[in-house]
């Protein structure tokens, strides 16, 4: 593979992980005591278990796994179609994407 196409697929690929995690911070937020989702906050945590709110709106570390996997895969079956390759990149996504949304949480 030409090294100027690997850069490009690299460098899109960093790129998107990094607006993810933006998105995933901005859902986190909007969930919070006094902002526009947390009545609906509250009242998913009368049906849902502690369990199951990490990942929808509890953790951010914990969320990348559900958003995670919500915004990679339409987009990249979007993109590229579905290959099964992409099951492997998507766990990397979320481990890597686990980093960035704690990072932007800290320093945003």
């Amino acid at each position: 593979m030409h090294s100027s196409i690997l850069f490009y697929r690299l460098a899109s690929f960093v790129i998107f992980i990094i607006l993810q995690g933006l998105f995933i911070n901005g859902v986190y937020e909007s969930f919070q005591e006094g902002m526009v989702l947390s009545p609906v906050k509250k009242f998913l945590s009368l049906f849902i278990s502690e369990f199951f709110q990490l990942p929808l709106f509890g953790c951010i570390r914990c969320m990348a796994s559900w958003w995670g996997t919500v915004t990679f895969m339409p987009t990249v079956i979007y993109l590229y179609g579905f290959h099964w390759v992409e099951i492997p990149i998507q766990v990397f996504d979320i481990f890597v994407l686990c980093f960035v949304n704690f990072f932007i949480y800290k320093k945003v």
